[in-house]
């Protein structure tokens, strides 16, 4: 509304130059701002916070989950698989002396085993409990010596038939009974019976080797090479007993007397069971999250004879899917397997041998994976969780911001308005000590005249010294920080340095009593004595 001439006549009485105070409203607009800033700022600090802590639900914090879930699994399995070949090369070192021996005492060297089939009944009953003894204290399912002889030469398939021992832990192992029964796959019968281990329906006496790459290969290499067993053991997807129907990973290494001659292999096999058991992964809210291990070529990852741990519907997708393919996308790859069926997730090389080992060709990988719709929908909720979330704490920002501006700008509007209109004795409190205390002189001195009123003000002026003066002139010309610190070239430092002296000299305490000084000598009409 624009205003009457009566009050025009009455603001330019009291402001002869033209020189007003800002209005009540842009002060509560300026305060309105600071306000705003500071607690938007705090509320973006505090939503930051929360979105890293995984409080909030986002998709880089499920991603960040995935990661970190895939991470504890890969050092499981890269810690599993290291023990196992230890473990291996120790056991293999204790059967190769131990049978040397027990050959020794008859004068028969290793390498004329085959001739005597009639001892390995014997030798294998003799092996059975340091073979359960390196089971047991192993993380693995099942272990197996295979020695290379066979109790009846003159059978039609005896060249692939091998004698040897093979027992397995019971899966899952019975929780009641700390000490349970091994499983009896391969063996001497009369060694099962005496033994109570229980004969399983896949039981045979030999070991059929016929393409098994896990016998034949370290056997050979170990023939060709004169290498430590650490560089033989040899890994491979698949168990050595025919019909075992989930998949096993297996590590075999050579079995080699005093004098670098090999006469069998033994090894650990790890079991799907036992992978589930230990790397089943935290769903982390996703009902379609599992992890593989197996085989990996440069097309992607082989998945038929995987080993799986997690959601097992979600499995079967990528069991009968075919290759699963990889595509680099952000933090998260991009999986799909032949028939189009999509994932998320991570997956890292897991290096079962030495960099020096003769067994290299084959590369093994391990992936978290998570269904891609899943993903999808999580980031597409999180994102409109966060607007939701922003907008409600812009919101209350905004009315926290109005009304604690409102009520600290009220009074002071209130005092100004009072000393506008001269009505010194209605002037509330406004509890702000520089207002007050100039409230409280105008009172004391309202019936002095304006020179008498700032007379010490402006004395105290003249004491300034020509920078500060220069710099008092600017605020009495209305000028900004930003804007002083420009025209006279000075940093914030240096005008923060004058003002303390200016305040001092002036006997203020603030900036904005200065001001309010400068506004009430320009009403007086004695700017004349402070330029």
């Amino acid at each position: 509304m624009a205003e009457t001439e009566p009050e025009n006549k009455k603001r330019n009485k009291l402001f002869p130059h033209g020189i007003a105070p800002l209005p009540n409203a842009s002060m509560r607009i300026r305060l309105f701002g600071f306000l705003f800033a500071g607690f938007l700022l705090m509320a973006a600090i505090v939503v930051a916070v929360l979105l890293q802590s995984g409080v909030l639900p986002s998709g880089a914090a499920a991603e960040e989950r995935a990661k970190n879930e895939f991470d504890r699994i890969y050092a499981g399995m890269d810690e599993l698989c290291g023990e196992t070949a230890v473990r291996l090369v120790n056991m293999s070192e204790t059967i190769s002396k131990s049978i040397e021996r027990q050959l020794a005492s008859r004068n028969i060297p290793v390498t004329d085993l085959s001739l005597h089939p009639a001892l390995l009944e014997e030798i294998m009953s003799n092996e059975l409990s340091g073979l359960q003894f390196a089971l047991e204290r192993s993380e693995c399912t099942s272990a197996f010596i295979v020695l290379n002889a066979t109790v009846n030469p003159k059978l039609p398939n005896a060249g692939n038939s091998r004698a040897g021992l093979f027992i397995a832990k019971p899966e899952p192992r019975p929780a009641e009974r700390p000490d349970p029964k091994y499983h009896y796959y391969r063996g001497f019968p009369e060694i099962a019976y005496e033994n109570s281990l229980i004969m399983q329906k896949l039981w045979n006496m030999e070991f059929d080797v016929e393409g098994g790459d896990f016998f034949h290969l370290p056997m050979e290499k170990s023939r060709e090479l004169s290498i430590p067993l650490n560089r033989l053991y040899y890994w491979s997807m698949g168990s050595i007993i025919p019909g075992v129907g989930n998949p096993v990973l297996m590590c075999s290494v050579p079995l080699i007397d005093s004098s670098g001659n090999p006469f069998g292999v033994c090894g650990f096999e790890i079991s799907e069971w036992n992978f589930l058991n230990h790397f089943t992964p935290d769903s982390g809210g996703f009902s379609d999250v599992f992890v593989l291990f197996g085989e990996a070529d440069e097309t992607g990852m082989i998945t038929r004879n995987a080993l799986y741990a997690g959601n097992s519907t979600a499995t079967v997708g990528v069991r009968h899917g075919g290759m699963l393919s990889v595509t680099a996308e952000g933090r998260l790859n991009t999986y799909a397997t032949e028939d189009g069926r999509a994932y998320r997730g991570l997956h890292s090389e897991v290096t079962l041998v030495h960099s020096n080992s003769v067994f290299t060709e084959k590369q093994y990988a391990l992936s978290l994976l998570i269904d891609k719709g899943e993903i999808d929908a999580l980031v597409t909720r999180s994102n409109l969780t966060l607007v939701l979330i922003c907008a409600a704490l812009l919101v209350f920002v905004g009315a926290l911001s109005l009304l604690i501006s409102k009520r600290y700008t009220k009074p002071i509007k209130s005092a100004l308005s009072a000393i506008e209109e001269d009505a010194l004795d209605s002037a509330p409190k406004t509890n702000i000590k520089e207002i007050d205390r100039i409230i409280e002189k105008l009172r004391q001195k309202d019936s002095q005249s304006p020179d008498e009123l700032f007379e010490d003000f402006i004395s105290r002026h003249k004491t300034l010294t020509p920078a500060e003066s220069g710099i008092f002139r600017c605020y009495v010309n209305g000028m900004t920080n930003n804007e002083i610190m420009k025209s006279l070239f000075i940093t914030d430092h240096t005008l923060k340095a004058h003002n303390r002296h200016i305040f001092a000299k002036l006997g203020v305490s603030s900036k904005n009593e200065l001001l309010l000084y400068i506004e009430m000598i320009k009403k007086s009409g004695l700017e004349r004595k402070i330029n």
